[in-house]
């Protein structure tokens, strides 16, 4: 985890997740898809989970992060690895969820695979 500035990702009195990636260009399986993900809180951050619709080749492709007492801000790095099942032409969503101790916040993120 790594710190970063609370007012580009901060949104007033909710839990906050600012997903950052570089330009995604993944062409088949095996390929390796990378984000960088922001959270922050006013409250303590208490469970991050990463869900994606077709699980990755990779064990830890399923995501499910709790955090210590007083955490307000952390950055993750998550590594997706496209599976040998995945069809061309296809669509992969990410779900991002964070909970912190008063309220809950998901993020959506899609990315087509050609």
């Amino acid at each position: 985890m790594s710190a970063f500035k609370i007012n580009d990702t901060f949104e007033m009195n909710n839990p906050s997740v600012k997903i950052i990636s570089e330009e995604i260009d993944v062409k088949q399986a095996g390929d390796i898809i990378v984000f960088s993900v922001k959270l922050c809180s006013a409250d303590n951050l208490k469970i991050f989970s990463i869900t994606p619709t077709v699980k990755g080749q990779n064990e830890d492709s399923e995501l499910k992060y709790i955090f210590n007492s007083n955490t307000k801000h952390a950055t993750i790095n998550y590594y997706y690895v496209v599976p040998e099942n995945f069809k061309d032409n296809g669509e992969l969503e990410f779900s991002f969820y964070l909970e912190d101790s008063s309220k809950k916040v998901v993020v959506e993120k899609k990315i087509f695979i050609e």
